[in-house]
């Protein structure tokens, strides 16, 4: 399964494995952790960095965050209304990112996301 992307299942199992095996300060202890059929540890370590981020520890285990419509990722603001559209259009606020300078400050590059 090298290069194949995870299941649902296989997130839920590895999900579960992770929990029993926690130390006191939340860190997973890998050497204990049993690899999913398929997969080795060093797979199943980078999958869980990316999955952390749904997940919020709450002192002894790992839970998933509950999502409001208070907290959104990006703000948006709003455009004027136009004569074509009679709806008023959003876009998310753009920000540089990276700023890279070069023949001494001559020439400079701004990335937007």
């Amino acid at each position: 399964m090298i290069g194949k992307t995870y299941t649902k299942q296989e997130e839920e199992i590895l999900f579960s494995r992770l929990n029993k095996h926690l130390g006191k300060t939340g860190h997973v202890q890998w050497r204990n952790v049993r690899p999913l059929h398929g997969r080795n540890l060093k797979s199943m370590s980078n999958h869980w960095q990316h999955m952390k981020r749904l997940y919020t520890f709450n002192g002894k285990q790992w839970v998933l965050k509950q999502h409001d419509l208070f907290n959104q990722l990006k703000p948006t603001r709003l455009l004027k209304k136009t004569k074509k559209n009679d709806k008023p259009q959003t876009i998310l606020e753009k920000r540089v990112v990276v700023k890279k300078s070069l023949l001494w400050g001559a020439y400079t590059f701004e990335r937007y996301e």
